[in-house]
């Protein structure tokens, strides 16, 4: 969000189109945010932010009969969404809502995979925004640090699986590169397991937690689509053409992986907060 160092300035330009189309076409997280949101949507407002440039959220919402506002600091992301409807292009940090009294808040605001991107200091200013703003509110974010630990237990588990040590092994190497990228471009790669901490000692009142562990596949493909279209361009723009190569080979080294010796794994939590 200024520093260029930090991968949010990725999101404050112009945004690569193979980046544009990976946020429209990863669909798994809205499955995720699915399972925060209230059962009756009939009649509210949902202002979702960090939007990007998926639809889906926005058919979910108008599905059920409510109203969705999208909220994005970039025009490139806002430009591809593919339904119309309210488009807001700002900065979470400084949600452009006018609240005067409790009638003017929406009634629901959900953030997925933005704080993640943020300095502790930015970080506190979204989540302050979104209280400010709302009746109800949602944060999902990574925590990439749960992959980890089971990429260590599932060498144990399929110790008797050779034919497993190849795709585990380009597990970890990419977990490396992701989290060099982290370190790197200044993204809190565990900032789901902080969620609540952070969140309560900003709020001064308690949040509820929920953590989402995926299922057991082989999501082979969508480390891929990480790998090519989000890892590799940031890698570039921070400068490491190196990081960038080593990454579009452990992708090479993936694809050439044949169904027999891709271990299932379960892929990184997602964990939400929710508060009132």
């Amino acid at each position: 969000m200024s520093e260029n160092t930090r991968v949010s300035a990725f999101y404050d330009g112009t945004v690569p189109k193979n980046e544009v189309e990976r946020l429209k076409n990863y669909d798994y997280p809205n499955t995720v945010s699915q399972l925060f949101l209230p059962k009756k949507l009939s009649g509210q407002t949902l202002l979702d932010i960090g939007a990007g440039s998926s639809s889906t959220m926005q058919e979910i919402v108008e599905q059920h009969e409510g109203t969705y506002m999208a909220l994005d600091q970039s025009p490139d992301l806002l430009r591809a969404r593919t339904r119309s409807g309210v488009q807001i292009q700002g900065d979470a940090r400084h949600i452009p809502l006018e609240i005067k009294s409790d009638d003017d808040k929406v009634d629901l605001s959900h953030c997925r995979f933005v704080l993640m991107h943020l300095s502790p200091e930015d970080r506190a200013l979204v989540i302050s925004e979104m209280d400010r703003v709302s009746k109800n509110n949602i944060i999902l974010d990574y925590d990439w640090g749960s992959w980890e630990k089971r990429i260590t237990d599932d060498q144990d588990k399929f110790s008797n699986k050779p034919e497993y040590a190849k795709s585990i092994n380009l597990q970890k190497r990419f977990l490396e590169n992701s989290k060099a990228l982290g370190e790197k471009g200044k993204i809190e790669m565990n900032m789901g397991s902080k969620l609540k901490t952070e969140a309560e000692q900003i709020l001064k009142k308690e949040v509820t937690e929920k953590r989402v562990i995926r299922e057991p596949g082989k999501y082979y493909n969508e480390m891929i689509m990480v790998g090519l279209k989000a890892n590799t361009p940031m890698w570039r723009k921070l400068g490491d053409e190196n990081r960038a190569q080593e990454i579009e080979q452990i992708v090479r080294e993936i694809e050439q992986l044949s169904p027999e010796e891709q271990a299932p794994f379960c892929w990184t939590d997602i964990v939400g907060i929710t508060w009132q």
